[in-house]
């Protein structure tokens, strides 16, 4: 369970995604890629590891032998009087310790100055475990991370590492994808209660060949969408 601070942070922002959402549009491929190469059963041990984000230091990337965690360490700030308790709970809002105490059973840790309330809090999110569903297989030096979105279609990411330096990349929705043989654009159109045309979202549905994977790499078609730099072991001299 959240902790209160948390809880009304994330209602203005879901209530701001529901006034502010539009229509996602999709890279799909309709096989795991690259076809025909041999999935992997885990993470080579020279790139597991932790790896801090480049721009931001408080996201951290776990790689073991079957998994990728992602972690991030979020810091709130609140004045006493506007912390909610459970209903079910009784502590004295007042009360330094019973407060902390509290707060610490949420998951999260705080400190208390006068009426004003630091709270830190970690989240942790496991966002590949290689299975059925969660395919890892590697080709020409690169990993590619394949997410089962159905019977049908996956999503692909890339994932190099070089050195210390760990990149993620993703293909952007765009009809540029349209100039490879291999491409389908599918449109999902909803409308008014007037027939007026509202919200168009685009799936681009892929089927290369390894052949035609391996070119479409080479054509920098994944766009970089994280850069993480390897965590180093402290030590003692």
């Amino acid at each position: 369970m959240l902790p209160p601070i948390m809880n009304k942070i994330i209602n203005i922002i879901f209530v701001f995604f529901i006034v502010a959402c539009e229509p996602t549009d999709e890279v799909k491929f309709e096989v795991s890629q690259p076809d025909n190469v041999k999935p992997l059963n885990e993470f080579n041990t020279n790139i597991q590891g932790q790896y801090i984000n480049y721009g931001n230091p408080e996201k951290i990337l776990t790689i073991n032998d079957r998994t990728m965690i992602k972690e991030q360490t979020y810091y709130f700030t609140i004045l006493r009087s506007d912390i909610e308790i459970d209903s079910n709970v009784s502590i004295d809002i007042n009360n330094d310790n019973e407060l902390i105490n509290y707060l610490k059973s949420k998951n999260g840790s705080a400190t208390i100055k006068d009426d004003t309330i630091h709270f830190v809090e970690k989240y942790s999110d496991t966002i590949f475990t290689i299975s059925r569903d969660n395919v890892l297989k590697k080709f020409k030096g690169s990993h590619y991370l394949n997410y089962r979105l159905s019977d049908d279609y996956w999503r692909v990411q890339k994932m190099s590492v070089n050195k210390d330096t760990l990149l993620l990349g993703e293909i952007t929705p765009s009809d540029t994808l349209l100039k490879y043989d291999y491409t389908q654009k599918i449109e999902d159109i909803s409308k008014t209660d007037s027939g007026v045309a509202e919200n168009i979202s685009k799936d681009y549905i892929l089927n290369p060949t390894k052949k035609e994977f391996k070119k479409l790499v080479r054509s920098d078609v994944f766009d970089l969408t994280g850069r993480y730099i390897r965590k180093k072991a402290v030590t003692n001299n």
